[in-house]
Order: structure tokens, then sequence, then C-alpha cells
């Protein structure tokens, strides 16, 4: 293989793999969304019809559209996610919102990363560093190059904002558990 078919090597596997997994995952998504609604024992056992009534509460009743039901999620209160479907689903949602935030930061740090990458000068460190992909990313920056503080500035921040998001959610949760575990219910004080 020439350098330069190796040099396309990065971008092809990305543009494949951003086709077929983005197509499947874009595909998915839009068949949860339409049929979400049609199989709400599957979907929502809670409001089914078959559902007991004990298990109905008030956030599985209430009914979304197509799309409208993300900003539903978004918006719900975590004291009524852990009053009416427990600590397991609220601690669950808060992992996933701080998967989110943190990749919100991954993309913010690529949005600057890419440019200082990209402007790398060329010389014969990085010479066979052709392709347009491997061109954004580290493997363009030369060694002892000033433009490699600014992956070590990336990673701390990335680093102090999962501690600082983990040290919240922590605080949170123990507050959360020992309020949950002082109230006067029979599964506090029975042995599993």
């Amino acid at each position: 293989m020439s350098a330069e078919e190796e040099g396309t090597e990065s971008s092809r596997i990305f543009l494949s793999n951003l086709i077929v997994y983005g197509g499947a995952s874009g595909g998915l998504f839009v068949v949860f969304c339409l049929i979400r609604n049609r199989f709400p024992s599957l979907y929502n056992p809670r409001n089914s019809p078959h559902a007991e009534e004990t298990l109905r509460c008030e956030i599985a009743t209430k009914k979304y559209g197509v799309l409208s039901w993300i900003w539903g999620v978004l918006k719900c209160k975590e004291d009524d996610i852990v009053e009416q479907s427990g600590l397991d689903a609220a601690c669950f949602l808060r992992v996933l919102r701080l998967g989110l935030k943190l990749s919100v930061l991954g993309c913010f740090n690529a949005a600057w990363l890419i440019p200082v990458y990209r402007t790398a000068e060329a010389t014969e460190d990085n010479e066979l560093v052709t392709d347009w992909l491997d061109q954004m990313s580290v493997a363009n920056v030369n060694n002892n190059d000033v433009r490699l503080w600014g992956t070590l500035l990336s990673s701390y921040m990335l680093c102090g904002y999962a501690m600082y998001l983990l040290h919240h959610d922590f605080k949170w949760y123990i507050k959360q558990r020992h309020k949950n575990l002082s109230k006067q219910l029979p599964q506090n004080y029975a042995i599993f």
C-alpha cells in the first residue's frame, strides 16, 4: 500500500463507521419513536391497560408525542422520579445526564483542539500525515510542539469537570439514600 493510499485509510474507516453506526442508530431511534405509543405494555408498563392500579403513577400516565417525550424526560423533577419510580431510576437518569454533560465538554474540546492540531507546521515529524482526518488530530502535531499543551489542558478540563460532577452526584446520592432509608417502609427493614 502506498503512502497516499495509506493516508486515506483513517477517513475511509471514519466515514464507513459513521454511515453504518449512524444510520443504524438513527433508524432505530426513529423506529422507537414511532412504535413507543403503540405498545404501551412494552415501553410504558405502568400505564398499560393490563397494569395493576397500584403500579400506576403520575409520571407514567403523561402522554407525549413522537418526539416530545424527550423534553418530558428532561423536564421531569428528580424528586418526582425518586418518589414514583424509585432511587434506582433517578440514579440511572443522573448517570445518563453525567455522560451527556461530559460529551458536551468533549465536543467543546474538539471544537477548539481541531484548529490547534490542523495549523501545525509541516516538518519531517508529520510528513506522512496526509489524510484530512489525521491532520485534525494530535498525529499532526510535531514533537515538543507548544500545541501539545492544548491536549494536556483539555484532558485536565475533562477530568476536573468529571470529578466535580461525580462529587456533586455522590453528595446527592448520599442525601437521597439517607432520606429514603429513614422512611418507615417495610423494605427498609427486611433482609433479602
